[in-house]
């Protein structure tokens, strides 16, 4: 892993696509438009593209990326492809499921010091937060999803709002407000995309009281559990009070390793 105190000598964007033939290659325009703009102006940034169809090119993409990483290389992916609640979907009709997915971009974050930023064009985005392994290292720091189904167009003019205002990869919310703007709105009280840290994903994940009534249907399906299995001697109140007890030792035993806090100071 590079040290904390690495000095940042690149900055980039990488493109993976994974379109059909018959859709609008909207990762293309990414990249011959403003990413490529951006490049110009800015002497000390890259830009690379990759088109993919299958899992197996999507994943050895993401492999030859970390091995051709260099030391003080930082970049921001995004992905161009089809999502839904179980995965990225891919042009071969293919489905990568989310650990999988993480599998492959947890070692270019680890050599990225915990700076790897996810932009997910896709259609619910956001569904990369039912999956998560806190015993392992974070696979990003922070990612941008939507939360619906989006369109070809929102995608366009979206992420063309995006990075025309993403200068530094560090700091996303400017990139964040253009992005907004130009989907949902200068004055609209809904926002489509949103931008969640590994930390705050780790902490919602194991705060039982973010989401009362999913902990309790939680809470509901374990104490069932026990009546099948004969464990009659358990009550609803002694599940909750386990499930409390097990996610608060969960976050206290991992949550400095899974958010590199015992590193990266």
């Amino acid at each position: 892993m590079n040290a904390p105190d690495t000095e940042i000598t690149l900055k980039g964007i990488i493109v993976i696509q994974s379109l059909k033939d018959s859709e609008r290659k909207t990762g293309d325009e990414l990249n011959n438009d403003i990413l490529q703009y951006n490049k110009y102006m800015h002497a000390d940034s890259f830009v690379k593209f990759y088109n993919v169809k299958t899992i197996r090119e999507f994943t050895n993409t993401l492999n030859l990326i970390q091995k051709q990483m260099s030391k003080g290389e930082i970049f921001t992916l995004h992905l161009e492809t089809h999502g839904s609640e179980d995965g990225i979907h891919l042009a071969s009709g293919e489905c990568l499921k989310w650990t999988q997915f993480f599998n492959s971009i947890r070692p270019i974050n680890i050599k990225m010091s915990h700076l790897l930023i996810i932009v997910m064009a896709m259609c619910k985005g956001v569904a990369i937060l039912s999956c998560i392994e806190p015993e392992k290292r974070a696979p990003y720091r922070a990612f941008i999803g939507a939360h619906r189904d989006i369109t070809e167009d929102e995608v366009a003019r979206g992420f063309s709002a995006f990075y025309s205002s993403y200068t530094n990869m560090l700091d996303i919310v400017e990139g964040m407000k253009a992005l907004d703007i130009e989907i949902d709105g200068e004055n609209s009280g809904s926002k489509t995309f949103w931008c969640f840290s590994a930390e705050r994903t780790f902490d919602a994940t194991f705060n039982p009281d973010r989401d009362p009534k999913h902990f309790n249907k939680i809470v509901t399906e374990q104490f069932f559990n026990h009546i099948i299995k004969g464990e009659t001697h358990y009550t609803w109140a002694q599940v909750e009070y386990n499930l409390r007890n097990f996610f608060k030792e969960t976050s206290d035993q991992y949550r400095d390793y899974y958010c590199f806090k015992d590193v990266l100071k």
